[in-house]
């Protein structure tokens, strides 16, 4: 079976996405170099598996700031000790050589908004959204993220296959009994995208808390924990 190019770019992430699910709980993470080497081939391997799957470098990259914003981000919140350390020279830096994935992810979301070929790197910075991130709206307790996020929710929504028809054989949407006119209420149309952005979270809270459990174990296994107070 031939997977789409969401699917795939999907199932590439996962495995990191899942580790930034849960890294903003976890205390029992390796020293800091050590942490970082095992992204660092974590992200490799997401590379290896998009490319893999045909899937162009520029969309690779574009998705790839996204997971490390959403690690960087995720680690800032922890109680790892070996957090300050980390801060000191975060994923971003290394990646990018900057310290404002905060405002960058937001940009960058901005432009993947206006370009209907890339829904696929779009919905991974969906998934980072519905997992927690962000960013430059974290100083003001997350006010109008929500908005963002409902909006980026419906437009996937809309791009989904048999979105614009849901029966072959039915009435057009715009007629009803009698042949008049009948408008779904805006507040009846925002409800529903917002259900759906609901029930995309709820899954995926649920589905990457499973692949979690792999990808953390990976994290801490045969590693020593930073003891607290240690640079």
């Amino acid at each position: 079976m031939t997977l789409s190019k969401s699917d795939s770019m999907y199932f590439a992430c996962a495995d990191v996405l899942a580790l930034g699910n849960q890294l903003a709980t976890r205390r029992d993470l390796p020293p800091p170099d050590e942490l970082q080497r095992r992204v660092s081939a974590m992200l490799e391997t997401m590379t290896r598996r998009c490319r893999e799957a045909q899937i162009p470098d520029s969309d690779i990259e574009e998705a790839k700031y996204a997971v490390v914003a959403l690690i960087d981000e995720q680690i800032f919140r922890s109680p790892w000790p070996g957090r300050q350390q980390w801060l000191a020279r975060p994923l971003q830096f290394v990646y990018y050589n900057e310290n404002t994935a905060g405002e960058g992810f937001f940009q960058r979301l901005e432009r993947l908004q206006v370009q209907p070929d890339r829904r696929h790197v779009l919905e991974v910075y969906f998934l980072c959204l519905a997992l927690g991130f962000q960013g430059k709206y974290a100083v003001r307790g997350g006010d109008g993220l929500l908005g963002l996020s409902e909006h980026v929710g419906s437009q996937l929504a809309a791009s989904l296959p048999g979105s614009d028809v849901i029966s072959p054989r039915g009435e057009a949407p715009e007629t009803v009994r009698g042949g008049r006119k009948q408008n779904m209420p805006i507040v009846a149309v925002g409800l529903g995208f917002f259900a759906f952005t609901v029930v995309i979270f709820m899954f995926l809270k649920a589905f990457l808390w499973f692949g979690t459990q792999s990808a953390a174990s990976t994290m801490t296994k045969a590693a020593p924990v930073v003891p607290a107070g240690k640079p």
